[in-house]
This record gives C-alpha cells, sequence and structure tokens, in this order.
C-alpha cells in the first residue's frame, strides 16, 4: 500500500489489514524541487474571488497546464466560467474545466481523458478535492492554491500532481484573505518541514456495522441471530464495539424494521426492503438528494434545489452558463439551455475538517513571527494586525468585534473547536447563543470568559456533553449528518459515536 501518512498513522495502517506479520515501512525522503511563488491581495476579501487574484491565476494559465484548488463548487464555478471569459475576449486558445462531484461523471471523465492524453495545448481545471487523489490525470505544470488546504497530507497531495516530468513542483499561492494565506503558509511550512498531520480516524463505526450486518443478511437470505451477535469479534475494526453495543444495536434495527426475527434467525425487514432496493445502499459514500441537470439529451450534473433555482434563472455548472427552462419535482430533473453570465448555486459541504496540526503552527508561525522571512510587506502588515486583534488572557487568545462582541480563538483544529463548543453550551444557560466560525477558529457567545473559567474548574464533562445531546436531537443530527447510514443507529450509541469522535484525552 502507498499513502501519505505521519509516523504515528504507520500502526493504522498495519492494523487495517488485520495481519500480525512482520512488516517493513518503506519511507520515500525523495521529494521534487518546490518553487513557490506568493500573489497576495490586500484587503480584497469578500463573497467572490478578487480581480487581482483572478488576474494572477489566468496569467500563469497562459504559460502553463495548471489545476487550481479553491476548496469549494462554488468558487470552482465561479473561477472557470471568469477564466473562460477573459480567454475568449482576447481569442487564447487555452482549455478551462470544472471538476468537482456535482459535475456529472461523463464529464469528468472526459476531463480526465483529455488531461491524461494532451501534450500541445495549455489547460487549467479548478477543482475540488475530487482530484487531488486517486484518479490518474498524469501531470501538470503546476498547482494553484486558492483558499486554505484543510491540512498538510491534503497539500502535498495536491502538490505531487506538477513536476512529474520536470521533478519540479510549482506551487503558485494565491490569496485575498490574511486568514486564509496564514493557514496555506502553516500547511507549506509543515510540509517543508515533512511534518504530517496525524490522521484522526473514526472509532466506535456503528453506522458501518450497521451496514454490514444489511449486507450480510442480504446476501445470505438469513443469518441465525447469534452469528449476528458475534459481528463485532469478526475484524478489528469492529473490536472496540462491545457486545452490550452490538446488543443495542441489533434490537433497535428490530424494532425499526430493518432486520426481522424468525425463530433464532435474522432476516431483512420491510424498512431493510426498500433500502436495498437502491443502488446508494452499495457504497459507504454519501450522496444527496440533488436535482439531475440535462441539456437536451446529456446530463450535466447535479445541484442541491434551493430557492433561488427557478424557470428563466441562469445558473453555473461543469464551467457553463445555463438558462433553466423546466423544473421537475417530481423526477428532480431540471432541464436547461445554453446561456451567458449566470451565478454558481449555494453548494454545500464542501469545507473540510482543518487539521489541528496546521491551526497549532498558525499560531506559532504568528508568535515567531517567521512571516517576516517571505518578505512581503503586504503580508508582514496584515498578520501584525491580526495579532493587534488578539488579546492574550489566561492561557486564551481573545477577539472582541465592532459590537463589542468577545469571541475565543483557540488556534485548533475543527474537531476541537466542535468539542469545546459542546462543551460551552453543555454549562451554559438555556436559550444563551453560542456559534462556532471555525474558518477563524473562533467561537463567540455571551460571557465567554466567566464559561472559559467554569471549564477550568471542570464544571464542564462528558456527562454534561451526553445530557445537552439527549436534550438536543437536532445538534446530534448535524454531527452525523455526513455519516451514511446513521439512520440504523439509536440515539444512545449516536450519542456515544459523538463523545468517542470529537472528545480526545487531549480534547
Amino acid at each position: 500500500m502507498s499513502a501519505t501518512l505521519s509516523k504515528i498513522d504507520f500502526s493504522y495502517a498495519k492494523n487495517f489489514f488485520g495481519s500480525n506479520r512482520h512488516t517493513d515501512i518503506l519511507v520515500d525522503s525523495d521529494k521534487n524541487d518546490l518553487l513557490v511563488t506568493i500573489d497576495y491581495t490586500s484587503g480584497e476579501a469578500g463573497p467572490f474571488i478578487s480581480r487581482k487574484s483572478l488576474a494572477a491565476i489566468y496569467q500563469y494559465s497562459q504559460k502553463e497546464t495548471m489545476l487550481v484548488f479553491p476548496n469549494s463548487r462554488n468558487k470552482v464555478e465561479e473561477i472557470t466560467h471568469k477564466l473562460e471569459k477573459m480567454a475568449t475576449k482576447e481569442n487564447l486558445p487555452i482549455r478551462y474545466f470544472a471538476h468537482h462531484s456535482s459535475v456529472d461523471k461523463v464529464l469528468r471523465e472526459e476531463v480526465e481523458f483529455f488531461a491524461k492524453n494532451n501534450e500541445q495545448d495549455l489547460f487549467t481545471i479548478t477543482c475540488t478535492s475530487t482530484l487531488e487523489l486517486g484518479i490518474d490525470i498524469g501531470t501538470v505544470d503546476s498547482v494553484v492554491q486558492y483558499s486554505s488546504p484543510p491540512s498538510t497530507s491534503s497539500l502535498s497531495q495536491r502538490l505531487g500532481r506538477s513536476g512529474r516530468r520536470t521533478h519540479q513542483s510549482i506551487l503558485h499561492i494565491v490569496e485575498d484573505d490574511p486568514w486564509d494565506m496564514l493557514q496555506t503558509y502553516s500547511a507549506l511550512d509543515l510540509l517543508e518541514r515533512k511534518e504530517m498531520d496525524a490522521t484522526e480516524m473514526i472509532v466506535m463505526p456503528y453506522n458501518a456495522l450497521a451496514h454490514q450486518i444489511m449486507a450480510t443478511l442480504f446476501q445470505k437470505t438469513s443469518v441465525p441471530l447469534e452469528q449476528l451477535r458475534q459481528m463485532n469479534k469478526f475484524f478489528p475494526v469492529w473490536a472496540e464495539i462491545s457486545d452490550a453495543d452490538l446488543a443495542t444495536l441489533i434490537d433497535y434495527m428490530v424494532e425499526k424494521e430493518f432486520i426481522e426475527i424468525m425463530g433464532e434467525e435474522a432476516i431483512v425487514g420491510l424498512e431493510g426492503e426498500q433500502m436495498l432496493r437502491f443502488r446508494e445502499f452499495y457504497a459507504m459514500f454519501l450522496t444527496t438528494s440533488d436535482f439531475s441537470v440535462h441539456y437536451q439529451h446529456e446530463r450535466i450534473g447535479s445541484l442541491p434545489f434551493t430557492p433561488d433555482i427557478q424557470i428563466e434563472s441562469k445558473i453555473l455548472l461543469a464551467g457553463r452558463v445555463w438558462n433553466v427552462k423546466d423544473i421537475d419535482i417530481k423526477a428532480k430533473r431540471i432541464m436547461v439551455d445554453k446561456t451567458t453570465e449566470g451565478k454558481a448555486p449555494k453548494f454545500i459541504s464542501d469545507a473540510g475538517f482543518v487539521s489541528n496540526e496546521v491551526r497549532e503552527n498558525m499560531e506559532m508561525l504568528l508568535k515567531n513571527e517567521t512571516y517576516l522571512n517571505l518578505n512581503n510587506e503586504k503580508i508582514n502588515q496584515d498578520f501584525e494586525f491580526m495579532k493587534s486583534e488578539l488579546f492574550h488572557d489566561n492561557g486564551n487568545y481573545w477577539y472582541e468585534d465592532n459590537q463589542a462582541n468577545i469571541g475565543i480563538v483557540t488556534f485548533k483544529g475543527t474537531r476541537f473547536n466542535i468539542a469545546l463548543l459542546l462543551l460551552i453550551k453543555s454549562i451554559a444557560d438555556e436559550g444563551e447563543k453560542y456559534q462556532l466560525q471555525d474558518k477563524h477558529s473562533l467561537i463567540t457567545g455571551p460571557n465567554l470568559k466567566i464559561i472559559m473559567e467554569r471549564l477550568n474548574k471542570n464544571e464542564g464533562s462528558l456527562d454534561t456533553v451526553a445530557a445537552y445531546l439527549e436534550k438536543n436531537e437536532k445538534v446530534i443530527e448535524e454531527l452525523t449528518i455526513n455519516q451514511k447510514f446513521m439512520q440504523l443507529v439509536p440515539k444512545t450509541l449516536k450519542i456515544k459515536w459523538i463523545l468517542k469522535n470529537f472528545f480526545s484525552t487531549e480534547a
């Protein structure tokens, strides 16, 4: 197996295969020479890419084949469309493509085939993590990072796409937001020091085990109930799930008619039969109930259906502009024609979890003023201003906005921030609102200093969080929404899953 792993992840990889045999680990320390350029636009961050950032990407696209990673499908569509307009206006023969999970598979494969087999034409593919790993598109000259990567391993995978022929990887950092600039710099700094983030493993995967139970019943028609109750013994991945938890899981699946018991045998229940009818059952990858988009007889992709999508509204998809001609609610189908000047739809769940290592390194880079080595006056000024907005008190960083609202900046990863937010909510008075703005590692809400003092006195605990979750099922659903087949899991086990996966001994 070949993988981008930190040293502490080696045991995870070995355990995955369930073998006790001696294992040799080969570490490839060779790496391409790395050329880094920085185009940083100060003070122009906003909902759309700044004109200067777009111009920088466009200039690079005129001389290099490129992948552009902006981290969201909205930005993929916006950047692709605007680059193509600029090239068309100047009559330049450059191909621009959009590649993300909502673009139809056939169109994505056409882009991949073109990139892999093209030897002469300049092209730029703007993409999400769909082209980060696992898909062979050959080599490109350079990689553009717009908006910050969530982890060092993510940046490493992206960089690995360039320089395969020349043995020189080229990274163009294009940013117009100071926090994104700091996070990108942090990931790059860790990468150059060969310090990969640790993989945040999912523990107690109740939903995956429930899916395995359903698949086993489907395969064998019936299974002795006693055998089902031993499934946590079959593979190491289930080892942390206790016999009692497995029994609770099976009892719930029986109660909800996903499983039916006939004597001492278990079979698929009525609700389970409904689930097995759809092809989505056969993968653990989460799929959304988007509307498919069609132009004549060609499927373009899919979109989340929102109130913005109406007859004659204009949308961006696959890097092209479409005019909505018809919407079939029952068939979940949108018919379109080609047109000009549209806007990207609002996609959800684009942001990945930012690693703890990247965020903690951001704090160190600010504290040590390592950014001065970049010799970029705009970066120096903006980072100095960021530091001036934070004040350090009692071990925490605090930020106050123009309305005198005080928030805590943790410089921790997404998972840690969610855990802290749950702890805060679990001891706060009912009706008090606390929010996490993870992009800036910021938690806001009333009386935060007092709340943090109470947490330091150990008022908050896993028990208080469990009690809070017990009373707030919506929060449980929000924290498990990206885990497929959680409808097979009872609330008690969902709460256990949250406590195990968001709280560690360090948190």
